[in-house]
């Protein structure tokens, strides 16, 4: 389990519903809500982060991977998320997805998440909240490879222009109304509409 003491980016305590793997709604009530109409749908209190988890592999021997949802303010005010276009393997080749990536020996998620970022998009980002999903580790399923564990991100600088140098060819910031304009990798889609759920406004 990750820390439970406060973000500097928000506060990090919330309680949610995720049904179906598909939407994370905030749940604002002292009790969790009954799971109406979804056969696989988790309610659990999550306070805290999972930056500091360092496990190379889950408890069931799939790989551990770390993705950052990062999030602006775009020009109409709304909240917009970066999402980079794959070039490698093949067959991940076109999609788009968030950035992120294994996490190294001795390395925690937060530090693994700012250097991938800072590889592969040449920017700063500052760790913040946990994108809880129904997999192991409060992550999210990467089907017999993997498990992606997902925190929300913003840059150190807003002034920064990410490229893309490793791994891919182009990034797009997408806001919630228009995520689908761009071709995402089935397990990035998901995570990407919880993580507008987590971040809220941005304050």
């Amino acid at each position: 389990m990750g820390s439970t003491t406060a973000l500097p980016c928000r506060t990090a305590a919330a309680r949610w519903r995720l049904a179906d793997s598909q939407h994370v709604v905030p749940d604002s009530g002292p009790d969790t809500f009954p799971c109406v109409g979804a056969a696989a749908c988790l309610c659990v209190t999550l306070v805290g982060t999972m930056r500091d988890f360092s496990q190379l592999h889950a408890d069931d021997g799939r790989r551990i991977v770390s993705a950052a949802a990062i999030f602006r303010t775009g020009s109409q005010g709304q909240q917009v998320l970066l999402t980079a276009r794959r070039t490698e393997p093949e067959e991940f080749a076109g999609g788009w997805e968030l950035p992120g990536g294994k996490i190294d020996e001795g390395e925690t998620i937060e530090q693994a998440l700012v250097r991938e970022v800072a590889e592969e998009l040449g920017i700063e980002i500052e760790v913040c909240d946990l994108v809880p999903g129904p997999d192991l580790h409060h992550g999210w399923p990467l089907g017999s490879y993997g498990v992606m564990i997902v925190h929300t991100a913003r840059m150190v600088d807003a002034e920064d222009y990410p490229e893309p140098i490793e791994q891919h060819d182009a990034v797009a910031w997408v806001g919630h109304d228009n995520l689908d304009q761009v071709q995402w990798l089935p397990a990035d889609r998901a995570p990407a509409v919880a993580a507008f759920a987590v971040w809220g406004d941005g304050e």
